[in-house]
């Protein structure tokens, strides 16, 4: 479910896996051949927060994922800038 949507930013919502969203979001970033990543994956007592970051000269991709403990739904930050 997309939350909200401007020309850099879109916030989504999913009931997926927290692990399985990463886990794709981790493969989109590594199959554009930026030249720097950095993944962090933190769960604290069920909650989630994972951040992943993909960089090139003309690129960059920021992917927040949150989910808390007590809720079903994992928030999904997405921002491209250039």
């Amino acid at each position: 479910i997309i939350l909200n949507q401007s020309w850099s930013e879109v916030a989504l919502q999913s009931t997926d896996d927290p692990t399985k969203i990463t886990n794709w979001y981790k493969e989109k970033i590594n199959s554009m051949g930026l030249n720097a990543k950095s993944f962090v994956q933190t769960n604290t007592n069920g909650n989630v927060l994972n951040k992943l970051v993909g960089v090139s000269r003309s690129m960059q991709i920021k992917v927040t994922i949150l989910k808390k403990s007590k809720e079903s739904k994992v928030e999904i930050k997405l921002e491209v800038t250039s």
